[in-house]
C-alpha cells in the first residue's frame, strides 16, 4: 500500500492538494484534523459542521485535544485511522492522509510504511492570510510536523503561493513522477 501524507501550516492548501490528489488516484482521503473535529464533538456535544464552519474559533480547543492524544500515545491518530480504515477496506492501494502535524507521526509512517510520499505545502504568511483567518498561529503542531520533515529531508516541497492551476500542475507532477508507473512514462489518469 501507498501513502501520501500532507504537512503545511494552515491555509497552505493541504485540503486542496488531497483533493486534487484523489481526483488523479482515486485514493481515499483520512484526515487527523478531521478525526480531530469528530472527537472534539463528541466531547463538546456541539455538531462536527458546527466546530468546522467556526474552525477558527475552535482551533485553540482542537490543538490541546490533539496534544492530549498525543502525551497519551504518540502518532496515536494517525494509526488509529490507519487500522480503522484497513479493517473496513484490507485491499487499499493508496490512502492520502491529511494534515500529519506531528514528529512521531513522521517517524511512525517512515518506519511502519517505508514508501511513503511525504508532501510539505508551502505558501507565504500573507498569501495563507488572503484565503481566510489564520488563528493560533503558534501552533506548535505545525512547527514539530514542517521542522520534522525539513530534517527528514525526504519531503517533496510544493511551494503554493501561486494560482489554482499551478498547484494543480504540481500535484499532476507528483502523481506522474511517484505513483504512476507507466511504461515509457506515460501518465495515465485513474478514476
Amino acid at each position: 500500500m501507498q501513502l501520501i501524507t500532507l504537512s503545511g501550516y494552515q491555509r497552505a492548501g493541504k485540503t486542496l492538494t488531497a483533493q486534487l490528489l484523489q481526483q488523479l488516484t482515486g485514493w481515499p482521503i483520512l484526515s487527523t484534523s478531521d478525526y480531530l473535529i469528530e472527537i472534539c464533538a463528541m466531547n463538546t456535544g456541539r455538531s462536527i459542521l458546527e466546530i468546522q464552519q467556526m474552525k477558527h474559533v475552535y482551533r485553540e480547543k482542537l490543538i490541546d485535544l490533539g496534544m492530549r492524544i498525543e502525551a497519551q500515545e504518540p502518532a496515536r491518530l494517525v494509526k488509529h485511522l490507519l487500522i480503522e480504515h484497513l479493517q473496513k477496506e484490507p485491499n487499499t492501494e493508496g490512502i492520502i492522509l491529511d494534515s500529519v502535524r506531528r514528529a512521531s507521526e513522521v517517524q511512525y509512517l517512515k518506519q511502519a510504511y517505508p514508501k511513503t510520499i511525504f508532501l510539505l505545502l508551502e505558501a507565504e504568511r500573507t498569501t495563507r492570510a488572503s484565503r481566510g483567518e489564520l488563528a493560533c498561529e503558534d501552533d506548535p503542531t505545525e512547527l514539530e510536523a514542517v521542522s520534522a520533515l525539513q530534517n527528514l529531508g525526504e519531503a517533496v516541497v510544493i511551494p503554493n503561493n501561486d494560482s489554482y492551476e499551478a498547484l494543480q500542475d504540481a500535484v499532476d507532477d507528483i502523481v506522474a513522477k511517484y505513483i504512476i508507473q507507466e511504461p515509457l512514462g506515460l501518465y495515465v489518469e485513474k478514476h
